[in-house]
């Protein structure tokens, strides 16, 4: 198997977790997020990276891993906002959003799931902010996934270790 972490469990090759991406996503993944991940595994030597688990969930491509390095998760962090603006049934650029179950919809697909239900996607950074060791970072991004900005600032109250999106 080209990437042995999508099995669901060891040498079980009939379900993977990309069963679990919706359509429209499953080229984006991949084409350019499993290559990305791959190619960073093999040039870090990480052995025993592994899924979690792989979904959708409020309009976006959550992936759940063993979390490695930085490098591993920046790719994931990419492909997390790239699922945003990504038709999630067809895979062309999205520019609406369905409301009630929220999901990135092209012109075509929410024409057929009814533009009545849906609101249109706002071209506006994603923030990351980033907390640990005393600092807040916040990380801006585009709509491609490509940072655009990085500020880190003293962080007078300690909010842990955890990433947080706005």
């Amino acid at each position: 198997m080209k990437y042995p972490f999508l099995s669901f469990e060891k040498g079980h090759f009939k379900s993977t977790h990309l069963d679990c991406v919706p359509f429209g996503w499953r080229k984006m993944v991949v084409n350019g997020m499993l290559k990305e991940l791959k190619k960073e595994l093999k040039r870090d030597k990480i052995k025993g990276y592994h899924l979690l688990q792989v979904k959708e969930k409020w309009g976006e491509l959550r992936w759940y891993d063993s979390g490695e390095t930085k490098a591993i998760e920046n790719i994931v962090r990419k492909y997390t906002i790239r699922s945003r603006y990504t038709c999630a049934i067809c895979g062309k650029p999205a520019t609406w959003e369905s409301t009630g179950y929220i999901l990135p919809l092209c012109d075509d697909c929410a024409a057929k799931h009814g533009k009545s239900y849906c609101v249109p996607i706002e071209d506006e950074p994603v923030i990351f902010y980033l907390y640990g060791d005393g600092n807040k970072t916040t990380l801006t991004y585009n709509h491609l996934g490509e940072l655009v900005s990085t500020t880190t600032v003293k962080d007078d109250i300690n909010c842990g270790d955890d990433d947080h999106i706005v």
